[in-house]
């Protein structure tokens, strides 16, 4: 993970750029079907509303989800962001 955000178009990045195209990478073996921008607009979100409570320790990790199912639409699309992530540098 970068120590510091970069900004990279319309959006931040938490992430390398091969680590980013390895979470993307991993979507689309999930089922993912958003294309590579939206994945990763939607991944800087989901890093906002559950880095905390995941990575830091600090807030609750339920909450966060459902916070993070709520803006993404479900609980399926939710998880395959989630295992994107988990499954390749484990987010926890």
């Amino acid at each position: 993970m970068k120590k510091n955000l970069s900004k990279e178009g319309d959006t931040m990045s938490f992430f390398d750029h091969e680590l980013e195209q390895k979470f993307f990478n991993e979507y689309v073996r999930l089922g993912g079907t958003h294309d590579k921008q939206t994945y990763m607009k939607n991944l800087d979100e989901f890093i906002e509303l559950t880095i905390d409570a995941f990575v830091n320790g600090c807030g609750h990790r339920e909450k966060s989800m459902r916070k993070w199912y709520k803006f993404i639409g479900g609980v399926e699309e939710g998880n395959r962001y989630f295992d994107s992530v988990d499954n390749v540098g484990g987010y926890t």
